[in-house]
């Protein structure tokens, strides 16, 4: 495993670039684009993201990526988060994933993006 301090809209693709062939790469992140203002570059990392070989875990506010699918979060539930895998959304989660309620059928999903992320080459 490796951390890397950096910025993750400037620094990610050329990091992504350096992990030799056949090694697998989990980019996860967790209130981290909430800090983003720019809808622009938010919209080009989950592009660049979905378009990667890694395998793409985040945890933001349901406001970071209006452009992609998400259940319903009420008012009551405003400080939910939305985890997703691979941009689709999986669970509610406290910020920072302090609990997680799976939206239905999300652990199959899970499993599902797993097994193809394990089998790609």
């Amino acid at each position: 495993m490796q951390i890397v301090k950096g910025d993750v809209l400037d620094d990610l693709p050329s990091l992504l670039g350096k992990v030799p062939v056949g090694l697998k790469t989990v980019v996860l992140h967790s209130a981290v684009l909430n800090y983003v203002i720019d809808e622009d570059k938010r919209r080009a990392f989950s592009a660049y993201m979905q378009e990667s070989d890694a395998l793409w875990l985040s945890c933001e506010s349901p406001s970071v990526f209006p452009w992609l699918k998400a259940p319903h979060i009420s008012k009551v539930e405003s400080l939910r988060y939305i985890m997703r895998i691979n941009g689709e959304p999986i669970a509610k989660c406290a910020p920072h994933g302090g609990n997680l309620e799976w939206f239905e059928g999300a652990q199959q999903q899970v499993k599902d993006a797993l097994a193809a992320f394990v089998s790609a080459r």
